[in-house]
């Protein structure tokens, strides 16, 4: 949803054909969470904030591909510990709580 100035909101929506994997990762506190699936690694970072009265949805999204299942997915928390969890499903929403 996009707010316009002196105009009345606008929607948008994707309605592409669906082309691969994906996972929302939901780890609040944490600064980094890596996935890896075979040779394939993907990094986030995690960051706040947005615009005047705006936000950016917390959790961190990866788009996998092809990719059927996650080997490792690594949570890195602020002091340097680590969570890590193995063999994750695709296509779903995890959540790590430290």
């Amino acid at each position: 949803v996009i707010s316009n100035i002196d105009e009345p909101p606008t929607l948008l929506r994707n309605d592409s054909p669906r082309r691969g994997a994906w996972l929302l990762v939901d780890a609040p506190g944490a600064v980094r969470v890596e996935v890896r699936a075979g040779e394939q690694r993907w990094v986030k970072h995690a960051w706040s904030g947005g615009t005047f009265l705006s936000s950016s949805d917390p959790r961190l999204h990866f788009g996998l591909g092809p990719v059927t299942k996650v080997d490792e997915l690594v949570a890195v928390w602020p002091d340097g510990e680590r969570t890590t969890l193995a063999d994750v499903a695709v296509d779903r929403v995890v959540e790590l709580r430290r």
